[in-house]
């Protein structure tokens, strides 16, 4: 089972792919981790089509899981900070993390709910698949912080 899990809205053509693929082997190396691709909603309006993904998203939750929110208006925090409460995640709780990422229309409200965490990559407003690369290389970042694996500079 995976320790890490990223659920995220969109589709799966971008340059982007090769490097998150890339990001991923590094990662399953020490921990296993994988992702779910939910396809964004054809329905009309976009609150519809939030209703619609969250309906799907949260159909991939468990129970026991710690779920994180990449959202624009959640906590911005330092790369030390988000490996700290990673690893605090999968090694002292024994909890599998799943990460989403939302569609361009945004996260619904009941997603947000199911929330233990809401983190924000920055001030600025990234698309979904360059959001997915930057988690990718961050929780690949805080592997190399633990098992020292020469990557990281402070």
């Amino acid at each position: 089972m995976e320790k890490i899990r990223i659920i995220w809205v969109g589709r799966n053509i971008s340059p982007w792919t090769e490097i998150t693929r890339e990001y991923s082997k590094r990662i399953n190396r020490y921990i296993k981790i994988g992702e779910i691709l939910i396809k964004p909603s054809n329905k009309r309006s976009a609150a519809l089509r939030i209703e619609d993904e969250s309906i799907k998203i949260l159909s991939k939750l468990e129970n026991n899981d710690t779920n994180c929110v990449l959202d624009r208006e959640g906590e911005t925090i330092s790369t030390y900070t988000f490996y700290k409460w990673l690893f605090n995640q999968l090694e002292e709780k024994r909890r599998r993390t799943v990460f989403i990422i939302g569609s361009s229309d945004g996260i619904g409200e009941k997603v947000l709910a199911k929330a233990d965490k809401i983190l924000s990559l920055s001030k600025m407003v990234f698309s979904y698949q360059l959001s997915k690369t930057i988690l990718y290389e961050q929780i690949y970042r805080s592997v190399c912080i633990r098992y020292g694996i020469d990557y990281h500079r402070e």
